[in-house]
């Protein structure tokens, strides 16, 4: 979890930072997730790990929410099974 300056202080929002969604991806590899889906996830959630605002940077539980979302509604786009959707929500959100 990552303490963000916010426009009237720090805020406690937690947040997965690019480094703590790095270590994901090598724990969705050893549960199987292949380099090419790591890939996919990795663009899904590209916009929100590198926003401008440093306040912003890192995936918040509704960027989470909305991506696992989007995932489990267009399998057919990015062909990540249904299985590894689900390990993917519980690995991240832990990650919070």
């Amino acid at each position: 979890m990552i303490e963000h300056m916010g426009f009237f202080g720090t805020t406690n929002e937690p947040h997965v930072s690019k480094r703590e969604f790095h270590d994901l991806r090598s724990r969705l590899f050893s549960k199987g997730f292949t380099e090419e889906e790591l890939d996919r996830v990795t663009m899904i959630f590209r916009a929100d790990l590198n926003e401008p605002e440093e306040t912003q940077a890192g995936i918040d539980s509704g960027e989470i929410e909305r991506g696992i979302a989007w995932m489990r509604f267009h399998e057919h786009i990015h062909h990540i099974s249904t299985k590894k959707i689900a390990l993917l929500a519980e690995e991240i959100k832990k990650a919070l």
